[in-house]
């Protein structure tokens, strides 16, 4: 059993990003069995803008911790200084010897061999929403946050669903403002896709799951074969968003 304090393996200008929030990122972490190192996200503030990267760090080695650097989608240098409201930080998951991280606010996502540090780009457009999020144009006023984030796609992690030899991602799709309507149904209002590529990255397939179903506050996760979302949207029937049951959709991927 190992305790780790992550800041311990951190410089002075490192600070580690590991989060799930629906209005920010994914970033999880991983640990290494074969290798005994542990992966974890961490935001450089060494660099004007900062840059992201994962640190790989190992127990048992005299071996000096091992960074990957992350690039960011084309025409964007930064996402830190509020350009892009609450969407700051970058997905990260591991999977297959591999970091595979994107950004909220591009389809583009990014694949780094870490047994070789080479990273490969993949264009992921989508056929249902844009695929680039505009610029805040009012950093200073909350309400235009809230507006931002309805009025733009949020693109999440890509989850691995081992069995099925898949990587699936969801995405919530922009729409406009209507003045007439609550923030919280407008949010709740708001389209859920899915996106599939086999386990070499080669695409298979969007679709548009149902509507004002969904809880789109990170409210899934991927298990070796199955996408599990969780039933619960504020436009749902009443006895459904009053039941105190936990209600779940499942959705089985097959390998080819």
């Amino acid at each position: 059993i190992y305790n780790v304090k992550l800041r311990e393996w951190l410089e002075k200008n490192e600070e580690p990003k590991i989060e799930t929030n629906y209005a920010i990122s994914t970033a999880t972490f991983h640990y290494d069995n074969e290798k005994q190192s542990l992966l974890f996200v961490v935001k450089d503030r060494d660099y004007t803008p900062a840059k992201f990267k994962v640190k790989e760090v190992f127990f048992h080695r005299k071996e000096a911790a091992k960074e990957y650097f992350f690039e960011f989608p084309d025409g964007i240098s930064d996402i830190c200084n509020g350009d892009y409201g609450n969407m700051d930080a970058p997905n990260v998951t591991f999977a297959n010897n591999k970091i595979i991280y994107n950004y909220p606010i591009s389809s583009d996502f990014f694949v780094i061999d870490y047994a070789t540090g080479n990273t490969k780009k993949y264009k992921a457009p989508s056929v249902f929403s844009k695929n680039k999020v505009d610029k805040l144009k009012k950093l200073e006023d909350y309400a235009e946050w809230e507006k931002h984030a309805i009025t733009n796609p949020h693109f999440y992690e890509l989850i691995h669903l081992a069995d099925a030899g898949v990587y699936i991602r969801l995405h919530v799709g922009e729409q406009a403002i209507d003045a007439s309507k609550s923030v919280l149904e407008q949010f709740d209002s708001r389209s859920l896709f899915l996106m599939c590529w086999d386990d070499d990255f080669n695409y298979l397939g969007e679709v548009q799951l149902a509507s004002n179903r969904y809880s789109l506050y990170t409210g899934w996760i991927g298990t070796d074969k199955h996408l599990i979302i969780y039933v619960d949207n504020s436009l749902l029937d009443s006895a459904i968003v009053n039941s105190e049951n936990l209600i779940i959709d499942r959705v089985l991927f097959k390998k080819q």
